[in-house]
């Protein structure tokens, strides 16, 4: 967990989940002002750490912290 928020990108993209509790990818590329393919990249990364996982909605995946991770998260913002 602590090298995959290793990078300025993921916490700011782990931080907009965590207070939305959950984005799709064109979402945080508007909101970080981040390509389309820097911004799948890190999310690749969270998700195949274990942080974060997807729920998928018609043609649009939604991004989420994982339960089993979501109080390592919260702590990371109090």
């Amino acid at each position: 967990i602590f090298k995959s928020v290793s990078e300025e990108a993921r916490i700011r993209i782990l931080h907009l989940i965590y207070i939305n509790n959950e984005l799709c990818i064109s979402d945080l590329e508007h909101i970080l002002e981040f390509t389309q393919t820097k911004t799948s990249r890190h999310l690749t990364y969270l998700k195949n750490s274990g942080i974060l996982s997807i729920r998928k909605q018609d043609q649009w995946v939604f991004y989420y912290i994982k339960d089993e991770v979501k109080d390592i998260i919260k702590s990371f913002y109090n």
